[in-house]
């Protein structure tokens, strides 16, 4: 069990992570490296990626809960968790530098 707890916290920070470098990297958001980067990833994902966003923050939510709570990592499912994770960065990935000429 802690070790499906400890793969699904992985999993939301490999995908968060990665995405708050290479977003940084390609000139879409401004890291603080703090707590707030998690609000500002799930944005500019929303903003340059799409609805992927959506499962990010629910990849978060689960985290929280599967990192706090006592209960199963149960719904959405660890391989739920490491699914998403690798399509987020795949996405993240090809994504194009900004520009910055808008």
């Amino acid at each position: 069990m802690q070790a499906q707890r400890t793969a699904a916290d992985r999993a939301y920070y490999a995908a968060f992570l990665y995405s708050r470098d290479q977003l940084c990297r390609k000139g879409y958001i401004t890291p603080y490296y703090n707590a707030e980067d998690h609000r500002h990833v799930t944005e500019g994902l929303r903003k340059h990626v799409g609805n992927i966003a959506n499962d990010e923050k629910r990849m978060r939510e689960h985290r929280n809960s599967v990192t706090y709570e006592a209960g199963d990592v149960g719904y959405p499912s660890l391989q739920w968790m490491l699914d998403t994770a690798e399509k987020i960065i795949d996405l993240v990935s090809k994504l194009k530098h900004a520009d910055k000429r808008k």
